[in-house]
């Protein structure tokens, strides 16, 4: 039995140092995977918090540049506010001159046509319109033209020309409307200060 003592014990040798042989490798394999692992890991993390500070970067030069624009869009609302109140009181300024009637007869002679027509006028200004404000500019108007005078709520400075088949407005608002993109511009430089260096 001895003989097969020995087999046995050498074949549980053999198995054991196997075993021993196929543990080894195996917790080589695993310390090599864990470390694959490991490193791979470490390597997406990087590369995910790479991409996440790039899209912090550019979240944050999002809401830079939101910022800004509100900031412009602010300034450009006010700087527009205060063209506007510009405007305004160049509207009443206008209206108070005193050469603010021979500037509407002026008007009314270049926009009359040779028709029977109706100046329409604002209340404001009909009450204090010159004696004999229509009569004056009769012989300067077209050959045909007759105008008569009626006031309107409506119309805060200027007049409009009625016939029967057209319309002229030609109050404050539409002639500072025709006007008001050069006027925009020159307004803006002043109140910034740039019309001074002119």
């Amino acid at each position: 039995m001895t003989g097969l003592s020995n087999v046995l014990q050498a074949i549980e040798e053999q198995a054991d140092d196997r075993a021993e042989k196929i543990l080894a490798e195996a917790e080589q394999a695993a310390s090599q995977y864990s470390e694959q692992a490991y490193k791979e890991a470490k390597e997406k993390m990087q590369k995910q918090y790479g991409q996440a500070e790039l899209k912090a970067a550019f979240a944050y030069k999002q809401v830079q540049a939101a910022a800004k624009k509100e900031e412009r869009d602010a300034l450009l609302w006010e700087k527009a506010k205060r063209i506007e109140s510009v405007f305004k009181k160049a509207l009443e300024a206008a209206r108070q001159d005193e050469r603010y009637f021979a500037f509407l007869q002026d008007r009314i002679v270049k926009s009359a046509l040779p028709e029977p027509g109706v100046l329409v006028m604002g209340k404001e200004d009909m009450a204090r319109m010159p004696e004999n404000f229509l009569q004056s500019m009769q012989p300067r108007l077209p050959k045909g033209a007759v105008l008569t005078a009626e006031e309107s709520d409506g119309v805060k400075g200027g007049f409009i020309l009625r016939y029967a088949e057209m319309e002229q407005n030609c109050t404050l608002q539409a002639i500072l409307q025709e006007k008001r993109k050069v006027l925009f511009g020159l307004v803006a430089r002043i109140l910034s200060g740039e019309g001074e260096k002119q």
